[in-house]
C-alpha cells in the first residue's frame, strides 16, 4: 500500500486541463509521491483510583503511563498522541 496526500491530488485535479481517463488516472496516481506516516497508536485511559478535588478524576494512558485529569473529549494522549478510549468504551 502506498499513501498519498489526497487533499493535494484534488488540488492538482482543479489545475488540470484535459479530459481523464481510466489509463492516465491509474497513471497520475502512480506518479504521486508517497507521504511520511507513522503507524497509529491505540490506547486506552485506565483509572488510576486517584481524583483532583478540582478537576475530577485521573487517568493512566496505558500505551505510555503517564497520567492526566481528562475529560470525555480527551481522544488523544497529550504524551505519546496515542489514540484514546475510555476504558470499556467501544468506540
Amino acid at each position: 500500500m502506498r499513501l498519498i496526500d489526497a487533499d493535494e491530488m484534488k488540488d492538482e485535479l482543479k489545475d488540470m486541463d484535459f479530459v481523464l481517463t481510466k489509463h492516465n488516472v491509474e497513471d497520475w496516481i502512480d506518479e504521486q509521491p508517497t507521504v511520511d506516516a507513522g503507524p497509529v497508536r491505540h490506547g486506552k485511559w485506565q483509572p488510576m483510583n486517584e481524583r483532583n478535588e478540582i478537576y475530577g478524576d485521573v487517568y493512566m494512558c496505558d500505551n505510555c503511563g503517564h497520567g492526566f485529569v481528562i475529560c470525555e473529549n480527551f481522544h488523544y494522549c497529550p504524551n505519546c498522541g496515542a489514540k484514546m478510549d475510555l476504558e470499556g468504551d467501544n468506540g
